[in-house]
C-alpha cells in the first residue's frame, strides 16, 4: 500500500518531509496552467522526489456534466490536456468527484442523467488508459451534489460503463456523513481503484485522535475483505496545523499498513 496526501505544490516539501509516498494533485490545474507554470510545477515534484500519482478536483463547477448545455467537444478537449500532464507528472489514478459539475438539474430526466453521466466517463476512461491512467468516479455525501453519493451506486455505475479503465473510489469522510456502511467497499473488489480518508467527524480533519481508532480498524478491516492494496490519499481539507497533522496523522496509516 502507498500512502499521499492532497495538497499544492507549496506542502510538497513538507509531504516529501514526512515521508509519504506520493501527492495527490488538482487535475483541474493541469488544464489551466501555462507552459510555465507546469514546468515549475513538475520542477518542485522532481526536487521533492515526488510523484503526483493520484489527481482529485477533475472537472471545475462551470463545466456541466449533465443536463441541455453539455459540450463534449469542450469536455474532450480540457480532458486530453489534463491527462497529458497528468501523465508527466506521475499520476496513475484520476478522481472524478466534481459535484457542482455532475449535479442533476431541478426536474431534469435521472435516467437521462445517467446517461450523459455515463457517456463522459467512457470518454474519460478512454483517454486516460492512452495514458494508462484509471478513473475513480468519487461518491460524494448529499450535501455536496444529488448524484451518486453512496460507493453502492458509484458500482453501480461503473458496471453500466463496463469500461476496465473506470472505477470507484471509497471516501470513508462521505461514507461517515452519507451514513452508509461498508459492505459495498468490502465487495467492490477489483472496481475499488482509489481511497481518501479523512477522520469521522464533520471537521473532516486527519485522523489522530484515540477516538479516530475505532473507525479506522473497521475501514482497515472493509479494505481487507476487497483485497485492495493500491493507494490511500488523506484528503482533509481542514487541516490548521499541516505540517503537524501529517507527521500525526501516520499513526493511523499504520493500522492501514504504513511502515514508517
Amino acid at each position: 500500500m502507498k500512502f499521499g496526501v492532497c495538497c499544492g505544490e507549496d506542502k510538497f516539501e513538507s509531504v516529501a518531509g514526512a515521508g509519504y509516498d506520493y501527492v495527490e494533485s488538482p487535475f483541474c490545474r493541469f488544464s489551466a496552467m501555462t507552459d510555465g507554470e507546469f514546468r515549475l510545477f513538475t520542477a518542485k515534484l522532481k526536487d521533492c522526489g515526488l510523484k503526483s500519482e493520484a489527481c482529485n478536483s477533475f472537472f471545475t463547477p462551470d463545466i456541466k456534466l449533465i443536463g441541455e448545455d453539455v459540450n463534449l467537444l469542450n469536455i474532450e478537449s480540457y480532458v486530453k490536456k489534463g491527462m497529458e500532464r497528468a501523465a508527466a507528472a506521475g499520476c496513475e489514478v484520476a478522481v472524478i468527484g466534481s459535484g457542482g459539475a455532475r449535479r442533476i438539474p431541478e426536474k431534469y430526466d435521472r435516467q437521462k442523467a445517467e446517461q450523459q453521466f455515463c457517456e463522459i466517463l467512457n470518454l474519460c476512461g478512454n483517454i486516460a488508459g492512452s495514458y494508462n491512467i484509471k478513473i475513480a468516479i468519487e461518491p460524494l455525501n448529499a450535501g455536496e451534489t444529488n448524484f451518486i453519493n453512496t460507493v453502492a451506486e458509484g458500482i453501480d455505475i461503473c458496471r453500466s460503463v463496463s469500461n476496465p479503465n473506470v472505477g470507484v473510489l471509497a471516501d470513508f469522510y462521505h461514507i461517515y456523513k452519507s451514513k452508509e456502511t461498508l459492505e459495498a467497499v468490502e465487495s467492490a473488489g477489483e472496481l475499488l481503484f482509489h481511497v481518501h480518508l479523512a477522520r469521522p467527524d464533520d471537521d473532516r480533519g486527519i485522523p489522530h485522535e484515540p477516538s479516530d481508532t475505532e473507525a479506522c480498524i473497521k475501514w482497515s478491516e472493509a479494505l481487507d475483505k476487497c483485497g485492495y492494496n493500491k493507494r490511500i490519499s488523506f484528503e482533509a481539507i481542514y487541516a490548521p496545523d499541516f505540517d503537524g497533522d501529517i507527521e500525526r496523522g501516520k499513526s493511523a496509516l499504520k493500522i492501514f499498513g504504513m511502515q514508517s
